[in-house]
């Protein structure tokens, strides 16, 4: 491919950079479509190439040579408005598909000779078709599309560390628990990691270029080993490769502690499924692991026929392959549209578009789909740019949480596709090694630069572990991180926690290699995630903050994810001892008043326990102290209450006071001082022979303000009063 011509690295010079998009956009691939019009001459062409290699092909077989072509049927209006996300709807769908494909078949049976399968929810064939069949079926009206092959390829020591996964609510790990995480890859071994929570599993995979089905041979042979006598050892080799999608298990769903860490969650049901095929490489003719959208849309359909599993649900689709150009020759899509399968003009490639509904299906039964970004630098992989189905291209959004690779440092993999440009890169960022596509043994003395993970050995039909880097081993952190929130948060929707897991994450800057037909480097960040932030963000108390108008007081919302029965909060003198402070029960109540000074925090609960702490937030004590006194005032009459004579200062009452403070300053330079009184008392009487300190005759000034436990308000007025010498009686 191009990238083999010009190099890996990212000083790709610029003539390589121009040869590159100019191939990329002359999509060759053949696909016949018929527009609004019916096929045009380019159409008739790609058929008649469809049919000289079907000629060229013979097998030997009394009904004539044939090729491998992949139909879809235009879905009946009736089949396609049963709602699939109900069961009664699902059935019916997919009995009404098998009648409509079974019905098809037997009007073209001559045609399709030998291979002849279907996905279940669509009518999306793949069939090996005579010459003479292309002819038939270019007459049929309910025939969208007829089109060759595609072709994908796949793209927890110091991870659980990087993600902070140690400080999650602990999950049991190796039991089953009631979140499931589908694995749909080159297969996955009965690792003793998780063999006994693989609750189902599946497989679709096409017969090649005379090389057996995948599905046939591993069945047989057991899983992930051959043993049919006479299998080539190429053959043998490329068939025995399911250590990739072990791996890719074990790093969402793993229990071992046996590479130093579990995986996402380990106490999640597997479900797998085995959708690669194999296929010789156009290089040098041995046999290779593929992956076709035929195989990964039955595969789709499986994670979705099985989203809800013996009281168990599916959270989350993990996909560590992809696709980057329609053929063989084209090694980057130069832009999303292409990558969702746009070809020239308007058309769209139908079966990437049965791949895209077959997604769209599993979102909207609440089910996230993860899937690898590639490892091409340039760009980024089908179906990581999955968008949805609205007919406006302008609005349409994207599906799939599409994850790039960083290195151990948490820098990005310099090997990691990070998007076409600015406005459409990778969703985030997880941990995948520090090289790309490279499998070594696991070493636990730290100096591993790939991800540690189950694995396994076909040679010896061994479980171990082992260490890969690439953009698979990235995907299936968010996966299981996904899954890990499912499951913490039982009542979360899909969006919710896809939401948690993006906004918390760390924002990394990332350069990319722009695409199109002159390249332009861009510079944008991409968060990288983090398993305890995410918890985080979904558990904490939305904002907490000590509002001006209160005393002391907490206020806050409820948290964006968890549905929180009760809160608990603590309070100290200082940040550094919240995590020694006595958390107190506030109750199902949004704001608590704290009775001193300092930092307080809180945190939602659940049946299932906590959630997290709230960042420290200084309590506010301005709003503490009451008011000021009001009316002030020198008075030579006796307060109300009280009898006889009067002479000194005396004010209204203050709301919140517990105590006055009445201050004197004699203004003849006696000694001046301030005296407490009780909040019942409203004055004071200024007798100079003992209610006052100034010698006689002296002016002094007066102010008082109003205290509680806490504080004291700001002092009143100044008033001025001279201390006489009474000769009458006072009674109060």
């Amino acid at each position: 491919m191009l990238d083999h011509l010009c190099g890996g690295g990212a000083n790709i010079s610029l003539l390589c950079l121009s040869l590159w998009a100019i191939s990329a956009q002359a999509t060759s691939l053949l696909v016949v479509q018929p527009s609004a019009s019916g096929y045009d001459a380019t159409d008739n062409q790609k058929a008649s190439a469809l049919k000289a290699r079907a000629n060229a092909n013979s097998s030997g077989l009394e009904e004539g040579a044939t090729t491998r072509v992949e139909i879809v049927l235009q879905m009946q209006p009736s089949t396609a408005a049963l709602d699939v996300q109900s069961s009664a709807g699902l059935a019916a769908r997919i009995q009404a598909v098998t009648q409509q494909v079974q019905n098809f078949r037997q009007s073209y049976s001559s045609y399709f000779p030998a291979t002849f399968e279907s996905a279940a929810i669509t009518p999306y064939i793949d069939a090996d078709i005579t010459a003479a069949g292309i002819d038939a079926l270019m007459l049929d009206s309910s025939v969208v599309s007829i089109s060759e092959p595609v072709f994908f390829r796949e793209s927890l020591l110091q991870t659980n560390t990087l993600l902070q996964t140690s400080l999650l609510p602990p999950v049991s790990a190796g039991s089953l628990g009631n979140n499931m995480v589908a694995i749909i890859d080159s297969g996955v071994a009965d690792h003793p990691a998780f063999q006994q929570r693989i609750v189902a599993g599946g497989c679709s995979s096409s017969s090649l270029n005379n090389l057996p089905s995948i599905c046939n041979v591993e069945i047989s042979g057991g899983p992930c080993r051959i043993t049919t006598p006479g299998t080539p050892a190429a053959t043998i080799a490329a068939l025995s490769n399911c250590g990739h999608g072990t791996h890719v298990a074990g790093i969402a769903a793993s229990s071992s502690a046996t590479a130093g860490a579990s995986g996402m969650l380990p106490s999640a049901g597997i479900l797998r499924f085995q959708a690669s095929s194999l296929r010789a490489n156009p290089s040098n003719n041995l046999p290779v692991r593929t992956y076709r959208t035929f195989d990964i849309k039955r595969g789709l359909e499986f994670a979705f026929a099985n989203r809800a599993l013996n009281g168990r649900k599916l959270a989350a689709v993990n996909m560590s392959f992809g696709m980057y150009g329609f053929t063989d020759s084209e090694g980057y899509f130069p832009s999303s549209y292409e990558c969702n399968g746009g070809l020239q003009g308007d058309e769209v490639l139908q079966t990437i578009v049965e791949v895209r509904r077959a997604i769209v299906d599993l979102r909207n039964a609440n089910v996230s789909v993860v899937a690898a970004t590639g490892n091409e630098i340039f760009g980024m992989a089908f179906p990581a740019c999955a968008l949805d189905l609205n007919p406006v291209i302008q609005n349409q959004q994207r599906t799939v949480v599409a994850v790039a690779a960083t290195r151990k440092d948490s820098s990005p993999a310099g090997y990691a596709s990070l998007g076409f440009d600015p406005s459409f890169v990778a969703t985030v960022f997880a941990p995948g090694g520090d090289t790309g596509e490279t499998v070594a043994s696991c070493l636990l003395s730290g100096s591993a630069t790939g991800v540690c993970s189950t694995g396994y050995t076909p040679s010896t039909n061994a479980t171990s572990t082992e260490h890969r880097s690439g953009t698979s081993m990235a995907a299936p952190h968010a996966a299981g991180l996904l899954a890990r929130l499912s499951d913490r948060f039982p009542n979360s929707t899909r969006a919710q926690r896809e939401s948690a897991l993006v906004s918390s994450g760390i924002q990394t800057a990332a350069v990319g290699t722009g695409v199109g037909v002159f390249p332009v480097p861009f510079n944008t960040s991409i968060p990288r995630i983090n398993g305890f932030a995410a918890f985080r963000q979904a558990s904490v108390p939305s904002n907490v903050v000590a509002p001006s108008a209160t005393c002391r007081a907490l206020t806050w919302g409820s948290p964006s994810v968890l549905q929180a029965t009760g809160y608990r909060v603590r309070s100290a003198s200082s940040e550094t001892g919240l995590s020694n402070a006595t958390a107190i029960n506030a109750g199902n109540v949004l704001t608590f008043s704290f009775p001193q000074n300092g930092f307080a925090q809180v945190l939602a609960f659940d049946a299932q326990g906590d959630g997290a702490w709230s960042s420290a937030v200084a309590l506010n004590s301005s709003a503490c102290a009451p008011a000021a006194v009001a009316n002030f005032r020198a008075s030579t009459t006796a307060p109300a209450g009280t009898s006889g004579c009067f002479h000194g200062v005396e004010w209204n009452p203050t709301g919140g006071a517990t105590e006055y403070r009445l201050e004197e300053v004699c203004l003849g330079g006696s000694p001046s001082g301030v005296e407490a009184i009780a909040a019942t008392r409203l004055y004071k009487r200024l007798q100079r022979s003992n209610h006052t300190s100034c010698t006689a005759g002296d002016k002094a000034n007066y102010r008082v303000q109003a205290c509680n436990s806490g504080d004291c308000g700001p002092w009143s007025a100044v008033v001025q009063q001279t201390p006489v010498l009474l000769a009458c009686s006072f009674t109060d």
